[in-house]
Order: C-alpha cells, then structure tokens, then sequence
C-alpha cells in the first residue's frame, strides 16, 4: 500500500511539472485607439490562437503553381518583415495567404519573419513602424545581406506569390 501511495504520488509530482513546462497559449489581445488588436512583436500561432479566421484564410488559399515552382528554387536567406493590422481586412488575407505560399514553396527554412502588429495609426512602441515608413498594412519587407530588395504594400500588384517572384528572383 505505502509502496503505490509513493509511486501514485510520484506520478502526480511528474505529471505537475510536465504540466507547468508546457506553454499554455493565451489571448494577446489588447485594446488601442478604441479597437481590440494584437500589438507589437507577435508570432504566427499567436496571431491564429487570437484570429482563428486568420488561420482558415491559410487553409483555403489555393497558391499559383507556377510561382510557387519559382519560388522553390530560391537558394539564397532572406529576411521578411511584416507589419499588420488584426483589425484590417487587408491583413486578414494577404498575412494568411504569405503563410501558405512559402508553405507550398518549401523555403520558410532560407526565411527569417518578424510579424509586428501596429495600431490604426500605424504605430509601435519601439518607433519601428515609423522608422520603416508604415503607412498601409500589410507591408512585406524583403531583405537580403540586410539590405532592402521589395516592399509589398497593402495589397500585391497581381497575386502575392507572383509579386514575391518579381522581389526575391536572382
């Protein structure tokens, strides 16, 4: 009996801090300028934990083969940062739709992606919006050997795997 008491109890112990060393995600979700919104530095899961339409925006966007194909052929690293708004219908479709491109590509491994959330005056804490030039979001920057190579603003010219093209070709 002592000897199941000690081996219950030692289960329960383990169990405990394998609950506690797991990261429990939660709502981000502040209120600005009278809106509720994801702010600052945030992450894909975060983003779709909060928005979870964001996510089946992602799931039902059928990329363009051909770009995609392009796309697969990049060899190079690249630096990505993207500005957002959760509360902007612009945002909610192309942010998803990035996701999904580089997802059939095969290159988020060549990727670095900083995801920042601004507020409707498309502005940060950190002043990083500001020193980027945001005016409209979503706006992609693309690096490569920290220099500047494209912006995607707002919504793409054609589709966003075709513009991506246009920016990372080499």
């Amino acid at each position: 009996m002592i000897r199941y008491v000690s081996i219950s109890l030692t289960c329960l112990v383990f169990l405990t801090l394998i609950s506690c060393a797991s990261k429990d995600m939660r709502s981000q979700i502040v209120e600005r300028d009278n809106t509720k919104m994801l702010y600052g530095s945030i992450s894909k899961e975060q983003l779709y934990f909060d928005y979870p339409s964001w996510r089946a925006e992602e799931d039902s966007y059928r990329t363009l083969e051909p770009a995609i194909q392009e796309l697969s052929t990049l060899s190079k690293k690249i630096s990505i940062e993207i500005f957002i708004g959760t509360w902007c219908s612009d945002s909610e479709r192309e942010v998803p739709r990035f996701f999904r491109v580089i997802e059939d590509a095969g290159i988020a491994r060549l990727l670095s992606i900083d995801l920042w959330a601004v507020d409707r005056k498309k502005t940060m804490d950190n002043n990083l919006a500001q020193l980027r030039n945001i005016e409209r979001v979503p706006t992609f920057i693309f690096y490569r050997d920290n220099q500047e190579i494209g912006r995607i603003i707002e919504s793409p010219d054609e589709l966003l795997e075709q513009d991506m093209v246009l920016i990372l070709k080499e």
